[in-house]
């Protein structure tokens, strides 16, 4: 979620309600009028989160992520709708069993 401030925040659940896993993470400030790239990738345990290829946050645990395909999954929103992203997406992938970025 990237938050009025520009501070770009992520929520992890491993139940589909709560921020169990991460909550708000600080994963930096986004810059105004350009594009971003942005990744999270997973090794092992390990978590990572990439802007513009620099690594801004890592979380380590062994919880699943929740991941329901008869429920949405949000991208650039909270589950309540709050914090709505107001930029655009050029694409959102789900890469399984491997970590591009390290």
């Amino acid at each position: 979620i990237l938050q009025t401030s520009g501070i770009l925040s992520l929520t992890i659940s491993s139940n589909g309600s709560t921020g169990d896993i991460a909550n708000n993470l600080n994963c930096g400030t986004m810059p105004t009028n350009t594009w971003v790239h942005v990744a999270l990738t997973r090794a092992g345990n390990t978590y990572r989160v990439f802007t513009q290829g620099q690594q801004r946050a890592t979380f380590t645990t062994s919880t699943p992520i929740f991941w329901n395909s008869t429920m949405f999954n949000f991208f650039g929103v909270d589950r309540q709708g709050w914090s709505p992203f107001t930029g655009y997406y050029t694409g959102i992938r789900v890469k399984k069993g491997v970590a591009l970025y390290t």
